[in-house]
């Protein structure tokens, strides 16, 4: 039997541009993860070595602090807070999502026309990232 590797649809090229935007997209959200303060242009702060994502999660938890609920260590039996990790997977997904939006778009209905909007051509990934962070753990804070 024959096998064609050629066809009407160029696949061999959407897989691989999905491949690109996928490891694009990973590598998006490292770099955010490890962003520190002390990287940020104009900052306020230059000294601390601190990520971005873990001073917003921090910030959040001193303003909305949850229901705080502990656990006892088995190494040396101390207790520990877990009131973090709620927020902190909360923020971890609002980025993983803000890659995906910032990398392919969004569409938009805006008087009943569909608007399809890029990211890329308009912010800076971090500063897009940070906002779609504070904006998904303040929903998911009112909700609670």
């Amino acid at each position: 039997m024959k096998n064609i590797i050629s066809g009407a649809l160029p696949t061999e090229d959407i897989v691989e541009s999905n491949k690109v935007l996928e490891t694009s997209r990973h590598e998006l959200f490292t770099h955010y993860l490890n962003h520190k303060v002390s990287d940020i242009p104009n900052g306020r702060s230059k000294v601390s070595n601190k990520p971005v994502l873990e001073c917003i999660i921090s910030t959040f938890n001193k303003d909305y602090k949850p229901e705080t609920y502990s656990r006892k260590s088995h190494k040396n039996s101390k207790i520990i807070d877990d009131s973090l990790e709620d927020i902190r997977s909360v923020a971890h997904l609002a980025v993983w999502e803000a890659t995906h939006k910032y990398l392919w778009g969004t569409n938009k209905k805006i008087n009943n026309k569909k608007i399809h909007v890029e990211y890329k051509e308009k912010y800076d990934f971090c500063i897009f990232a940070s906002q779609q962070v504070k904006f998904k753990l303040r929903t998911h804070l009112r909700l609670l």
